[in-house]
């Protein structure tokens, strides 16, 4: 098992995370490489779900989900920082890369997803698409929030681990 040991390690991988992609925002490929592949198949499905309706019921239709997966993955990492915190194991830190490399792929869809469902009335315009680029820096920032976050759960001490 991999261990880190730094007690700031995810706080320290989520400013990296955001660095990167904040720092990858203008070259518009990475935006929409890390929305397409959850945003895409999403709004497929909600498009024919709500066929006969507006974006606004396509784009909240995914927004819901993508806010369920974010819930479902983050609790059942909490849970797992939790059960190793019990057991008295080490900070996983293969576990760590995983859940960053899925809320890779949640957050940013997320956020974009959020802006699409307020602005839902440009749907029809170009321009729209842009939107990827400019809710890319607000959900880049979110990684090092998370980062800081996940210390706070995973350094807190509970009356179980503080004797």
């Amino acid at each position: 098992m991999f261990k880190m040991t730094s007690k700031y390690a995810a706080t320290i991988m989520g400013t990296v995370i955001a660095i990167i992609c904040f720092a990858s925002t203008w070259t518009y490929i990475v935006p929409m490489l890390t929305i397409i592949p959850i945003g895409l198949p999403l709004e497929l499905v909600f498009g024919k779900i709500f066929e006969t309706s507006s974006y606004a019921a396509t784009s909240t239709g995914v927004l819901l989900t993508l806010i369920a997966l974010f819930l479902i993955v983050g609790l059942w990492f909490v849970k797992q920082i939790e059960k190793d915190k019990r057991e008295q194991q080490n900070f996983n830190s293969i576990r760590l890369i995983f859940f960053f490399a899925a809320q890779l792929v949640i957050i940013h869809p997320l956020v974009f997803y959020f802006w699409a469902t307020m602005n839902s009335q440009n749907a029809g315009d170009g321009q729209f698409m842009f939107g990827m680029v400019e809710t890319f820096p607000i959900s880049s920032v979110l990684f090092a929030i998370l980062g800081l976050t996940i210390d706070r759960i995973k350094n807190k001490k509970t009356f179980a681990n503080s004797t």
